[in-house]
């Protein structure tokens, strides 16, 4: 569940901020502040997950971004839109060919300040300044990959990237899927390093299930003795008001016909 959401709504909720569309659901449901926050969460992520089909077999999907890498001088934030041949939380991948087509008509559609916080439809707190599929060689970046820079206005939303509440930002585009058998190997484990939050970062060992999903995990510790639990894709839990981003990798080994 995005914690971010669940705190922001909560705070909100305090202080007496709420939207409309929250306080009805509020009222409806007899929720405190923080039961709020965690069903409007839910409602949020729910609603990145659903997929619809129009005439043309054009779907609508969703996925969450991480940031990879940040400029605190400059407020810019730099995540992966989509990695070829990438295995996302719902099974679906994209190819080389397809990065590189849904990338340029994202710029032909001119659609860089479309951008809000928390999907409340108001734009001007940042908006994209750079977008560019990777080469090889590529020092951040995985090859082929379809990169964004955020460039960020907003003082507040700024110091949410830094610390870890704002860990990315969800994508949504109209896509025709085509099936396709591939073989993903793993031997249920993962491990690498998390995004740098607060001057530090952390190594990182999770238990994988059948479709390489995160079952449970740890980050080492810190030199203050602190590490973080994950329990999910993406993000460590929260410790001392600040989590990290990762990576699992999961790869397609093989095209089978």
């Amino acid at each position: 569940m995005p914690l971010a959401i669940v705190r922001d709504v909560a705070k909100r909720c305090r202080s007496g901020n709420l939207k409309p569309w929250e306080e009805k659901i509020k009222e409806k449901r007899n929720l405190n502040c923080e039961q709020l926050g965690e069903a409007v969460a839910s409602i949020i992520e729910n609603s990145r997950k659903v997929v619809k089909a129009d005439g043309d077999g054009l779907q609508t999907v969703s996925r969450e971004l991480i940031f990879k890498r940040h400029d605190t001088e400059k407020h810019l934030a730099f995540g992966e839109v989509y990695v070829p041949n990438d295995i996302d939380t719902h099974g679906d991948f994209m190819t080389v060919e397809g990065i590189e087509e849904l990338a340029h008509k994202f710029m032909l559609k001119l659609l860089n300040e479309k951008i809000d916080v928390m999907h409340d439809n108001k734009t001007g707190r940042a908006a994209v300044v750079e977008s560019f599929v990777t080469r090889d060689g590529d020092p951040d970046f995985a090859p082929g990959s379809w990169v964004l820079g955020v460039k960020v206005f907003d003082e507040g939303l700024w110091e949410q990237i830094k610390n870890g509440e704002m860990t990315g930002f969800s994508f949504e585009a109209m896509v025709r899927k085509v099936p396709a058998k591939v073989r993903v190997e793993h031997d249920g484990h993962a491990e690498g390093r998390t995004s740098t939050v607060n001057d530090h970062a952390h190594t990182f060992k999770v238990d994988l299930d059948e479709k390489g999903s995160v079952r449970d995990g740890f980050t080492s510790r810190h030199t203050d003795d602190h590490r973080h639990r994950i329990v999910e894709n993406g993000r460590t839990q929260d410790v001392d008001r600040h989590r990290h981003t990762f990576s699992l990798g999961m790869k397609i080994t093989e095209r089978l016909e």
